[in-house]
């Protein structure tokens, strides 16, 4: 895990979150597959697959769901990104986050 990992972890969980942090999105496809989560932070960027990919993967899997079960669960997706451009957003957004944040969080009083 990279230090603006760790240091994203510290700031969740000082604010009383229950976090769980992974690095690579396959895992974490199959662990939304299998867990509850109020909210995902997903980078935009990382090896194996990229934020885009796994989102759509999610989505998919909540879709697919609400055929089966006739309930829709739609689990908020926030974008963390360096690379915070113009255009970005609209991208994010297409892609099913609904909302995109530097990746540099810090704690406000």
């Amino acid at each position: 895990m990279s230090i603006r990992s760790s240091r994203r972890k510290k700031i969740l969980k000082n604010a009383g979150l229950c976090v769980r942090a992974g690095t690579q999105r396959v895992a974490a496809v199959a662990a939304v597959a299998v867990n509850n989560y109020d909210v995902i932070l997903m980078d935009c960027q990382m090896p194996e697959m990229d934020g885009f990919e796994a989102t759509k993967a999610i989505r998919a899997r909540e879709a697919e769901l609400a055929v089966q079960t006739g309930s829709a669960i739609h689990i908020p997706i926030i974008a963390l990104t360096a690379n915070a451009i113009k255009g970005d957003r609209e991208v994010c957004l297409a892609a099913g986050w609904m909302a995109i944040s530097p990746s540099q969080l810090t704690r406000r009083n």
